[in-house]
């Protein structure tokens, strides 16, 4: 079978309005920055609160979970924490977090220490079970090759990742997300496989054209049916939420 990679596309074939709609349905909004400041973070949560629109789920930082929980309160958005410590971890579930995300341990596992994932994601993910999805980020600015994202992905499937989300503080690209979609396509298809997981394209997708290469990506990858919120996300800034919002008003007039 041919592998399915990335194709050039026309934005024009997506309708804006239809476009902007799609990428809401399945947008969480990344607030988990760690140059994001608190008054950043609280004055995004009361635009968001104000708008007719909203994120699927919010992806916050240990420290920011209380102001996300005011915003979800009582609304079927999602609160998923970045931890970056197993005490972290337990915070985030004290206090009620829906989705916890960890980092994949790049540099030990470059560095050859390649027993070291699988000793931190049974520490993490004892600490997590039962207490919502569990998604390993995969930097992709540390995986520069994407081979070796295609092996750090396919090892964080094997132990126990609801979700993988492709991140950069640099911004992804189609290139490296084909190759994570590729490891979630396969995982899933697999008959004996009972456990099946998500994919998130995130950080760095500001706009709503970036976003379409990333839903175009993911539905030549993993099909049409499957880029829906229960298994493909758009971990997004705050400026493709606005941008999409102001897309979708100017068509609902």
């Amino acid at each position: 079978m041919a592998k399915k990679t990335a194709v050039a596309h026309d934005f024009n074939v997506l309708v804006p309005k239809e476009s902007a709609d799609k990428i809401l349905s399945v947008l969480e909004l990344d607030l988990s920055g760690k140059k994001l400041s608190a008054s950043f973070v609280e004055k995004a949560l009361a635009k968001l609160a104000k708008s007719q629109y909203k994120p699927v789920c919010i992806q916050v930082s240990p420290e920011h979970m209380d102001l996300a929980a005011e915003l979800c309160r009582g609304s079927n958005i999602k609160i998923n924490v970045l931890a970056r410590t197993d005490t972290q971890l337990e915070f985030a579930i004290e206090q009620g977090a829906d989705e916890l995300t960890i980092i994949f341990p790049h540099k030990e596992w470059l560095a050859g220490n390649l027993g070291y994932p699988k000793q931190y994601f049974t520490q993490m993910r004892n600490i997590a079970i039962g207490h919502g999805d569990f998604c390993i980020a995969l930097e992709s600015e540390v995986l520069e090759k994407a081979i070796y994202l295609t092996e750090a992905a396919t090892e964080a499937a094997m132990f126990g990742a609801d979700w993988l989300q492709l991140s950069s503080s640099d911004g992804i690209t189609p290139e490296h997300a084909n190759a994570v979609l590729e490891v979630v396509g396969a995982h899933n298809s697999r008959k004996k496989e009972a456990k099946r997981i998500g994919f998130k394209a995130g950080k760095g997708v500001d706009t709503i054209l970036q976003a379409a290469d990333y839903l175009i990506l993911g539905q030549a990858v993993l099909g049409a049916d499957k880029v829906v919120p229960e298994c493909f996300r758009i971990a997004g800034s705050m400026d493709l939420f606005e941008e999409c919002a102001h897309k979708a008003a100017e068509q609902d007039k």
